[in-house]
């Protein structure tokens, strides 16, 4: 079963029937593998993936003693000095083709593996008639607030000549001011 990220982040964290104040509140992600080693808690503390036992609706279930100082995990650590946040990430193609933000993105919580990016298209929108889902094969590479992705994520090149020739034959504000 794959969870989705914005139904993870500020979960209530639960350890044996006992509730903390604290909130999953980002991820530690590997960018070199698209896998989540971890969940955010604070500046300065994390839940190591290891040490989720369960995720049900509106709750993490965790082992005891799971939240830890990030200090204490040199991998965290550093994954948390890179900073690499996945939603709200400006999305683009190897060509440089903007697609959108990433709104969410699902992951397996037995290996951590991010499966799928859901992408926030704006003005691609209404070509797709909603959001951009992106396989994690079809992702090059992920860095700090970008992901790219191959270049044949987007329809064939044709499709948008047909659209960028609707829309030079619709008129411009200006030109709809003048006649006006």
């Amino acid at each position: 079963m794959l969870f989705f990220a914005q139904k993870v982040l500020h979960s209530d964290l639960d350890e044996a029937g006992r509730a903390f104040p604290e909130r999953i509140t980002g991820f530690l992600i590997i960018k070199e593998t698209g896998k989540i080693y971890g969940f955010r808690v604070s500046e300065a503390r994390c839940i190591l993936r290891v040490n989720i036992k369960n995720f049900t609706e509106r709750k993490t279930v965790i082992f005891p003693g799971a939240i830890i100082e990030t200090g204490k995990d040199p991998s965290a650590s550093v994954l948390q000095k890179e900073g690499i946040e996945i939603i709200g990430s400006k999305t683009e193609t190897e060509s440089g083709q903007a697609l959108g933000e990433v709104g969410d993105f699902s992951f397996d919580p037995l290996d951590g593996q991010i499966v799928k990016y859901y992408i926030k298209t704006g003005l691609l929108q209404n070509i797709w008639q909603g959001q951009l889902i992106i396989d994690k094969d079809q992702v090059v590479a992920i860095a700090k607030g970008r992901i790219i992705v191959r270049d044949n994520v987007l329809p064939e090149k044709a499709d948008f000549k047909i659209w960028q020739k609707k829309r030079a034959l619709l008129p411009t504000a200006t030109a709809a001011a003048a006649e006006g």
